[in-house]
């Protein structure tokens, strides 16, 4: 099978699972792979935050894993736009995870290098030079290396056991032979200098990330490098938190972080768990998404206002912000317990906030919408218009695809008139519309009489919907 192939086929089903919470539109053919491991190499400039936490929501990968794990989070949130870090995360990582009794196991089934038991009992310094000496000795072998080989057999067959579903096991396999490549005598490449952007082994990223001795030689106190949450591999306590996580308490949603649908189906989990959100991570994803700073504050802010005014947050809520998209890093944690929290927190960490509307999309729409009866047009079959005075909505639907805009009489500051300001997040329109509609049905009667016509089953207090198939 190829890997589009089986890329297909995971990614469809990675959208059934149940810790799925929400999936953004399907791609068929989008192969980028993304990061399946941070390149914050200086991780030790980070401030270690100990404050018990309730639900971690982050976006990203194995940066989230550490702050959930230093955190004590009873639950983690994993996000990212890219459905392939997902993919990682739930098929690749988390069954070498939850088939490792010790950080030594992982480490040893990620490089595919079988630790001697003096080195298994070893330090974390003692384990990470052993598998690179021994990745150098590979890079040299133009044959396959038979104690590889049976490491990655066993380390499938562990899997197999953990019955995660049939296509554990399959994905684990294919990153092992075509991904990781560590039968092709390709380590030499690597374990380069120049860390790729589409890095292919993270063994690399976690040396470079984790190593303590490699972060003593950078001039970090030994006092925090060996501090036992200062990552998941630092302890065996860490590590056992982390494989808690991984062992049914941990969910994915799969869209931009600045999407309100991202934080309503958060907000749904947390009714369903009893829970509250004590932390939000975005890593360094705003300084990758945009260089105009005017453009950085935008997201970063509208992301903070749509969890801030959807998901019920404790009094330890912290946004977590990673400045520059190479080392050297400034490591940033924000408290916010309120909407009039976002300006004043972002301000004072540098950010101009002038222009950051800390009016979420549900408001704006309640605002336009409640006193006006909506007109509704058919223009065909797939087409449909709704007018709330000059609130203009505008869906279509045709063979599985849905696409929504939205006009507002307000030009932003781009000089769009759009309730919503990216396309990715035509989503989240629909999403306040309904939640709007609701609201409102009790005291407009042709709010009232439409949602009985087009959503006679009701709408949740949340709604979600997909690109691929609207509510």
């Amino acid at each position: 099978m190829t890997d589009e192939k089986l890329w297909e086929i995971v990614n469809r089903e990675l959208r059934t699972l149940p810790n799925v919470l929400y999936a953004s539109r399907f791609r068929p053919g989008f192969t980028s792979q993304g990061f399946m491991a941070s390149n914050e190499f200086d991780w030790h400039n980070s401030p270690i935050d100990l404050r018990k936490a309730d639900i971690f929501v982050g976006f990203g990968n194995n940066s989230v894993w550490d702050l959930a794990v230093r955190r004590n989070a009873e639950y983690m949130v994993i996000g990212d736009w890219n459905e392939h870090v997902v993919m990682d995360q739930e098929y690749f990582f988390k069954p070498l995870i939850l088939a490792s009794e010790n950080p030594a196991d992982f480490l040893s089934m990620l490089s595919a290098v079988p630790l001697p038991p003096e080195t298994r009992r070893g330090s974390l310094d003692d384990i990470f030079d052993h598998i690179e000496r021994q990745l150098d000795t590979y890079s040299t072998e133009d044959f396959v290396n038979q104690d590889r080989q049976s490491l990655v057999d066993s380390t499938i067959e562990k899997v197999e056991v953990l019955s995660l579903g049939k296509n554990h096991p399959r994905y684990l396999r294919q990153k092992f032979e075509r991904t990781i490549s560590p039968f092709r005598g390709t380590e030499q490449e690597m374990y380069a200098d120049n860390h790729s952007r589409d890095p292919k082994n993270p063994v690399k990223y976690f040396r470079d990330r984790y190593q303590p001795r490699r972060l003593l030689e950078k001039g970090k106190g030994q006092a925090d490098t060996h501090d036992p949450m200062f990552s998941f591999l630092s302890s065996q306590e860490a590590f056992d938190r982390l494989k808690r996580l991984f062992d049914g308490n941990a969910y994915f949603v799969i869209v931009s972080f600045d999407n309100p649908c991202a934080y309503r189906a958060i907000a749904n989990l947390t009714k369903k768990l009893g829970a509250k959100v004590s932390g939000l991570a975005v890593s360094n994803i705003v300084d990758y998404a945009a260089k105009d700073e005017n453009r950085k504050v935008d997201i970063l802010g509208r992301a903070c206002v749509s969890a801030i005014g959807v998901l019920p947050i404790d009094e330890t809520f912290t946004v977590y912000i990673t400045r520059g998209v190479e080392p050297p890093h400034n490591y940033e944690q924000i408290s916010m317990t309120s909407l009039d929290d976002v300006a004043e927190g972002l301000n004072s960490h540098g950010y101009d906030t002038s222009k950051i509307n800390t009016e979420t999309d549900y408001d704006r729409a309640l605002r336009t919408i409640a006193q006006y009866k909506p007109k509704i047009t058919d223009a065909n079959r797939y087409s449909v218009r709704l007018f709330f005075g000059n609130l203009h909505f505008y869906v279509r639907g045709s063979n599985g695809n849905f696409v929504s805009h939205v006009t507002y009489p307000q030009k932003d500051k781009r000089g769009d008139e759009l309730l919503i300001t990216t396309v990715d997040e035509r989503e989240s329109v629909y999403c306040s519309l309904l939640s709007v509609m609701k609201t409102v049905a009790a005291s407009n009667p042709g709010v009232r009489d439409y949602l009985k016509t087009h959503h006679p089953e009701g709408i949740p207090e949340n709604p979600t919907v997909n690109l691929s198939n609207p509510t």
